[in-house]
């Protein structure tokens, strides 16, 4: 849809709802990395993991333009430190593109470096993916694969039947516990009919048919679990969690074995990690 600078009556937005105007406008220019500073007055404090994680696999389009205040003949990064501090990692990087504005003092650069980080909304578990399928990363392509062959779709939100929120846990699996994950993915679809793919119930059965005295796909287990159903392995998972006062495949997997032995002689265990 076309966005409109006036509203249903004609009448400019700026001036009938009073919107702010913060600022004058910055200019864009290349500046030398060991020209920009750092205010830690009102800058997060460095990750060095994130910078040598930026450092270690530098993207031009991810870099993007770091954000510069000029105050006193100094060029202070109001938003781009851990780009900065990365590009200082490596010896064929020496000019960073910055937009560069004036600074009327260091308040003005704290409310900036806010409304910059308030303003901006953290890429979702399920956005990355879609971009990672893009790209073609082997993972993200496998995660997708199986996700599409159940009849699911990867979706932002997980209240609906046949959704699947939870993609950082399920690019975790097929990293570490694809051979798991492969062998119980069928039967999480079907205890799931209906329902929205529920992270606990992943995780635990995942960590039970790796870890179990016997094969839960095995016609007595599975039929246990599917009786139980998605109601009662959630149920069971996130009773075991509140009982331990923590989560993990390893308490989910916990309570779900016992929901799934009640009443049994011969019970369901699971091996040591």
């Amino acid at each position: 849809m076309m966005q409109q600078e006036t509203n249903a009556f004609g009448a400019d937005k700026v001036t009938r709802y009073k919107w702010g105007l913060h600022d004058a406008p910055g200019r864009l220019c290349q500046v030398h990395k060991s020209k920009i500073v750092f205010d830690d007055r009102y800058q997060r404090e460095i990750a060095k993991a994130k910078v040598v994680a930026i450092a270690r696999d530098w993207s031009w389009l991810a870099l993007g333009v770091i954000t510069v205040a000029e105050r006193d003949g100094e060029l202070y990064a109001v938003d781009g430190m851990h780009r900065v501090s990365a590009a200082r990692l490596r010896s064929d990087i020496q000019e960073l593109p910055c937009v560069v504005f004036q600074s009327d003092g260091m308040q003005s650069e704290a409310q900036g470096f806010i409304r910059a980080n308030t303003n901006r909304k953290p890429i979702t578990t399920a956005q990355s993916h879609r971009a990672r399928v893009v790209a073609g990363d082997e993972t993200a392509v496998f995660v997708q694969s199986i996700i599409e062959k159940a009849g699911l779709v990867v979706s932002g939100n997980n209240t609906g039947p046949g959704r699947v929120k939870c993609m950082g846990l399920m690019h975790k699996l097929a990293r570490s516990n694809r051979d798991a994950l492969l062998r119980v993915w069928p039967l999480i679809c079907e205890v799931s009919e209906g329902h929205p793919i529920n992270e606990k119930i992943v995780d635990g059965l995942v960590y039970l048919v790796a870890n179990a005295s016997h094969d839960i796909n095995e016609k007595r287990w599975r039929s246990r679990i599917t009786n139980l159903g998605y109601s009662g392995l959630k149920s069971a998972a996130e009773g075991a969690s509140a009982y331990y006062a923590k989560g993990g495949a390893r308490v989910y997997a916990d309570g779900m074995a016992q929901a799934i032995n009640k009443g049994l002689q011969y019970k369901l265990g699971i091996s040591n990690d």
